[in-house]
């Protein structure tokens, strides 16, 4: 047994279930005119693009590479929100944290609960 017949196997199961989904989806909507090729192609396209989306939002991944993914999945660049967080270097060390969610509060803004749990 080599090491290409575990991967065919799961193939296989693969290729049943597609079979499997498009004849109910077929007997579901009463349309016997269902193209298989292009059915693969969407379910395929259905299957990838929570990961697209997902690796969109990778800071680690090359600009032009999440370019080319937002293109393929028509996914809209995401505007960046506001960080409340103080700028680099205003990184002040602090022991004082907030009571409820243990958020650590620098001596700016020191206070028993940050302005999240209020």
């Amino acid at each position: 047994m080599t090491e290409i017949c575990p991967l065919r196997f799961f193939y296989g199961i693969f290729d049943l279930a597609e079979i499997n989904a498009m004849v109910l989806l077929q007997t579901a909507r009463n349309q016997n005119n269902i193209v298989r090729r292009k059915y693969q192609q969407e379910l395929g396209y259905h299957l990838a693009e929570p990961h697209m989306k997902k690796r969109t939002r990778s800071n680690n991944l090359p600009r032009e590479l999440k370019v080319t993914i937002r293109k393929m999945a028509n996914i809209q660049e995401e505007e960046k929100e506001e960080d409340d967080n103080p700028p680099r270097y205003k990184d002040w060390k602090t022991k004082s944290a907030c009571v409820k969610c243990h958020i650590m509060l620098c001596a700016e803004h020191k206070c028993d609960v940050c302005p999240d749990c209020v």
